[in-house]
């Protein structure tokens, strides 16, 4: 993950298909001098509600052919965390598929179709 002024980081994430948004700990944001593009509340998972700042950032996965910039939101974290939560808004980018006989997920890229020329 990198700010406007390509500052980054290697930051562990975790894919939550019940999360609305990626999300990172506030600490995060402000060390790599992340743009705040606007302020919300979130309810977080036990249902409470608190402020949030959402960032842009660029966030890349080389293994999923992925970079590009996102909304970020960051909160206060109780405990720090380097982690990230890539939620739905990071998901709605691929086609998710899972294959139970194996325990692995597969993620697909969406784009422009691809043409192929059928006649040979």
């Amino acid at each position: 993950m990198s700010g406007p002024g390509e500052a980054s980081e290697s930051l562990e994430a975790l894919i939550d298909t019940g999360a609305s948004t990626i999300c990172i700990d506030r600490r995060v944001a402000l060390r790599l001098g992340l743009q705040s593009v606007d302020q919300t509340t979130m309810e977080v998972a036990d249902g409470s509600r608190i402020p949030s700042t959402i960032y842009a950032a660029r966030v890349t996965i080389p293994e999923l052919g992925f970079n590009d910039w996102e909304r970020v939101a960051a909160i206060e974290m109780e405990h720090p965390s380097n982690r990230v939560l890539l939620g739905r808004s990071f998901l709605r980018h691929f086609i998710t598929s899972y294959n139970g006989r194996d325990a692995r997920f597969h993620y697909h890229r969406l784009g422009p179709p691809i043409y192929e020329d059928w006649d040979g």
